[in-house]
């Protein structure tokens, strides 16, 4: 499945839920149930839309995830994007892959991306052509180069959330004022009581800035193999998704050059 800018950027007229996006934001009450999914999915709705007027973002973009049954630490990464056509240009500023670079542009380099490794390896092998979806591609990642920003991120949320109409997802759902990194926004919980979800997550906290509508503050956890006395400890040994956009600009200067191999500030091209 897709998902781009435009996806999923539709009103919950639909389903009969008539709250505007602007008001869910600014009301200090607390949601559950069928109000606080079908809530954030419209505000995630107009996030979506707020971002396809963008012609693209930068953020410091923070992650932790679990791959190949081992959770890694944090790494800080240096994110651009172009919406459309889609691009993203990144580099490893913190964390074990520090001095890392990816470029990927739909419709440039033969549909693969470029990736100049950190360290040693990079000035070995200069930079490498790899197949977004390949194994080598995914031995550092959950998920597809393909697939990274906020753009995927909150039509597969919002995807989510509505799924859980055609009873998909059995889970339960809360939606309140809540403060991330100084900002205010709303902090959306999906708790399951099934396995059957769409993405195998147990626990989901997903943070909607009030300002951009956007969820700069995902974590995902995973069921657990074994008993854990405390929530904190069953929370540490089931994480498996941890994903913050810092200082997230909407309206940055972007041009070609920034998604180009040949770019004087990246190693792409050596």
């Amino acid at each position: 499945m897709s998902f781009r800018v435009t996806a999923f950027v539709c009103s919950l007229a639909v389903v009969g839920v008539a709250t505007a996006p602007s008001d869910l934001a600014a009301d200090d009450g607390a949601l559950s149930g069928d109000a606080a999914r079908f809530g954030a999915a419209e505000l995630l709705d107009e996030g979506l839309a707020r971002l396809s007027e963008s012609e693209g973002y930068t953020a410091a973009f923070v992650r932790q995830e679990a791959v190949g049954g081992t959770l890694r630490e944090p790494e800080t990464i240096t994110l651009k994007v172009r919406n459309e056509p889609f691009a993203v240009y990144m580099k490893w500023t913190a964390g074990a892959m520090t001095g890392r670079e990816v470029l990927y542009a739909d419709g440039e380099f033969d549909g693969k991306m470029l990736v100049r490794p950190h360290g040693w390896r990079g000035r070995l092998v200069g930079t490498l052509q790899l197949d977004p979806a390949g194994s080598l591609a995914l031995r550092d990642s959950r998920h597809p180069v393909t697939e990274a920003g906020l753009a995927h991120l909150a039509a597969r949320i919002a995807w989510v959330l509505r799924t859980d109409r055609e009873g998909i997802v059995k889970a339960t759902y809360s939606l309140r004022p809540a403060v991330e990194g100084g900002r205010k926004g709303r902090l959306l919980i999906l708790d399951a009581f099934s396995t059957d979800t769409p993405d195998g997550f147990r626990y989901t906290e997903v943070f909607i800035d009030d300002e951009t509508l956007l969820p700069i503050r995902v974590r995902n956890y995973g069921w657990p193999t074994e008993e854990h006395e405390t929530a904190a400890e069953l929370a540490a040994a089931t994480l498996l998704e941890d994903y913050a956009y810092d200082g997230l600009n909407l309206q940055p200067r972007l041009t070609v050059a920034d998604f180009t191999p040949e770019n004087p500030d990246y190693q792409l091209d050596r």
